[in-house]
């Protein structure tokens, strides 16, 4: 099978076929214009502001239960996300539970 894909005649995406050209363009830094900056945090700011807080403190506890007690994590996340939860807060609920990835770090 390996003389095959080294010959041509079996392909493999990404191997012998539809590979990226070795001559990549070099991408710069992302900026964010400093309007657009502040207008999201501003309408980030908004958004914490008007959703039902208590609710999504709520739906938090439950994606934060789900977790510890190994269930099915996509109910309790869309609950959360309904009630405008964002990434972060769902993600710290979760690391709460999990815990956070270190390089070099021995997990058991």
């Amino acid at each position: 099978m390996q003389k095959e894909i080294w010959n041509g005649t079996r392909g493999v995406v990404g191997v012998n076929l539809f590979r990226e050209k070795e001559d990549k363009i070099p991408l710069g830094k992302f900026k964010i214009d400093p309007e657009t900056e502040r207008r999201k945090i501003e309408d980030l700011k908004k958004l914490r502001k008007d959703r039902n807080n208590a609710k999504l403190k709520e739906t938090l506890q439950r994606v934060r239960a789900a977790a510890e007690n190994d269930e099915n994590l996509v109910p309790p996340i869309l609950a959360a996300v309904k009630e405008y939860a964002t990434i972060g807060e769902i993600c710290d609920k979760l690391r709460e539970v999990f815990g956070e990835y270190s390089e070099g770090a021995v997990y058991i």
